[in-house]
């Protein structure tokens, strides 16, 4: 789990049995010992069932985003032609360079939660939604 934080990769838990079946745990204290640990880390990872992690990945290869840029930030308009009754998982967006530039972010008249990082902003957002206004300082 530490390699694939430290690494921004993915991963995935095949588990068939806990304490009785193929490739079962020796105790099953190492299963909670490690769900506390990915507890622990929950800032930086994000845990999904295997539907949630297949739909999002999908949907960030399917989606099509609208870019105009104005003179104090930037409209962006998503595009996903996918059964939106199969695929509803909030995609992350990630705007690097632009620091502390940012004022705020709305999608549909909404304001969007930020996560501010030194070179970097995210946010998720409704692939299916409206226009995602991004406004500059």
């Amino acid at each position: 789990m530490e390699s694939l934080v430290n690494s921004g990769r993915w991963g995935v838990a095949m588990i068939h049995g806990i304490s009785q079946g193929y490739d079962a745990f020796l105790n099953p204290e190492i299963l909670w010992e490690h769900f506390s640990k990915v507890k622990a880390l929950e800032n930086k990872i994000w845990v999904g069932t295997f539907r949630e992690v297949a739909a999002y990945t999908k949907e960030r290869e399917k989606i099509r985003l609208n870019v105009l840029e104005k003179e104090n930030g930037y409209n962006i308009t998503p595009h996903l032609d996918m059964n939106a009754q199969l695929f509803t998982e909030p995609l992350t967006m990630v705007l690097k360079s632009v620091g502390n530039r940012v004022s705020e972010i709305r999608q549909d008249g909404k304001k969007l939660f930020l996560k501010k990082d030194a070179d970097k902003i995210l946010f998720d957002f409704n692939p299916y939604g409206g226009m995602i206004q991004i406004r500059f300082i």
